[in-house]
């Protein structure tokens, strides 16, 4: 017998065998579907941020606007300057994966703000 043929009979022999393949499949499978998951879980927290972050800048452009203070959220920091007749209030938040979230709001200033009163 050929030293070549039987040394590749040899080798090609336990590739035809697909036992064990399911067990490497499986765990491939479980780690996309824990990957997809931790995702899924990700965005959600990333949007459930997202609302609160856009939330907060505007309920903090309408009390400043008319003199009240404002306590945002312990995790959202609040940011406010003039921008004219308008006050710019810009609110940001960590979040996990991305850094952080920001949103702004404008809002009027009422008559006795802009006054001074």
């Amino acid at each position: 017998m050929d030293p070549v043929k039987s040394w590749l009979q040899q080798l090609v022999v336990p590739l035809r065998n697909s036992r064990g393949m399911v067990t490497v499949e499986a765990a491939i499978a479980l780690g996309s579907l824990v990957t997809v998951g931790a995702l899924l879980i990700s965005g959600i927290g990333i949007m459930a941020t997202t609302i609160a972050v856009t939330d907060a800048a505007g309920a903090a452009a309408r009390s400043l606007a008319i003199g009240v203070d404002y306590h945002p959220p312990a995790h959202i920091q609040i940011t406010q300057s003039q921008a004219g007749d308008f006050l710019k209030v810009e609110a940001t938040a960590p979040v996990v994966i991305i850094g952080k979230v920001s949103a702004s709001a404008y809002f009027p200033k009422e008559n006795a703000y802009a006054n001074g009163q």
